[in-house]
């Protein structure tokens, strides 16, 4: 934890950068997001709890099975999921709904972006249940590839879960999917290292896995529709670039106020030898310069076109109005 540098003095500074970024971005403020839609929570739960994960309203899942015994250490263990995955599969339905919209002519697919939402966040968070969670997480490539099962039942159905990806997506899709979640997973174990950053292209690499990135710009462009692979993979890079750094961006107050440091924004700017206020500036930067190439790459086609800037507003929208990003207290 460091020192915050959101003060009276530059209070107004970092409000004038964030309108800026946002309105060189495009964004329209279509106002507040709508409550997370109950259809897609329900169809969301559903299929977790086929997939073995239990939930705080039904009883505790078959995935206990045969193999892993009814001992009271697991019934406690099973409690304690239960109460904690509920509020990540809700925070993946909110993501779904808000950044991929777009997708609502197809549930399933939304089903599966926010299923694998939830999942994510589950391994980026998995150390808050215990030390044998985080343990399970630091394996979870390791039994993927090898065929183990998972101990932890939200790890075994991610594991089904991407394995299935094949059903929904090309080949491409699909691969570049799963390895983005298998990327995710080193960066949570390099995460618990406590590496002392000092080069920005090792910044750069973490960033990348630990932000999913090809995953999320992948689902961006659903199959149903008259978008081909050659129409859009030029830009998943850039995609990318804007989905990590306009949350790093938006996160940036939250993180100040909390006296925040292992992010982004304060690693590139300890690497680089300047203020937070200059990093938060390059990455503004930065981002608006992949959005431009984005929208340009995507002129070929109208659909891909209208795809990516449903998703963008959406993916703003979603850190403009969520609460925990506090931005209303900028006046947004």
């Amino acid at each position: 934890m460091g020192l915050p540098v959101i003060t009276k003095s530059n209070f107004s500074e970092v409000q004038a950068i964030y309108r800026s970024f946002l309105d060189r971005a495009g964004f329209t403020f279509p106002g507040p997001s709508t409550e997370a839609d109950t259809k897609l929570y329900k169809l969301a739960i559903e299929e977790s709890i086929r997939m073995g994960i239990p939930h705080p309203e039904h009883g505790i899942s078959a995935f206990a099975g045969d193999d892993i015994p009814d001992t009271n250490e697991h019934l406690s263990s099973q409690k304690k999921l239960k109460a904690y995955f509920g509020p990540i599969l809700f925070s993946g339905v909110q993501i779904t709904t808000t950044a991929y919209g777009h997708l609502d002519d197809n549930p399933h697919l939304q089903m599966i972006v926010a299923i694998f939402t939830a999942f994510a966040i589950y391994m980026d968070e998995a150390h808050q249940l215990g030390a044998d969670a985080q343990e399970d997480v630091d394996r979870f490539q390791e039994r993927f590839l090898s065929g183990e099962r998972h101990t932890d039942p939200v790890l075994q159905a991610g594991d089904v879960l991407l394995k299935e990806l094949y059903q929904c997506f090309g080949r491409i899709q699909a691969n570049c999917i799963i390895a983005a979640a298998l990327n995710m997973s080193t960066s949570v174990i390099l995460e618990a290292t406590e590496i002392e950053v000092t080069e920005p292209s090792y910044a750069e690499f973490y960033r990348r896995m630990s932000g999913v990135t090809d995953a999320y710009s992948f689902f961006v462009f659903p199959s149903n529709r008259s978008i081909n692979l050659s129409d859009f993979i030029q830009t998943v890079p850039e995609i990318g670039v804007f989905l990590n750094h306009t949350n790093d961006i938006l996160s940036f107050y939250k993180e100040e106020k909390a006296g925040e440091d292992v992010n982004y924004i304060s690693l590139l700017a300890k690497s680089q030898g300047i203020s937070k206020i200059d990093s938060l500036r390059l990455a503004v930067e930065k981002v608006i310069v992949a959005h431009e190439n984005i929208i340009r790459v995507l002129g070929c086609n109208q659909e891909a076109l209208d795809c990516y800037r449903s998703f963008s507003q959406g993916y703003m929208a979603y850190h403009v109005y969520g609460e925990r990003y506090k931005l209303n207290e900028l006046g947004f």
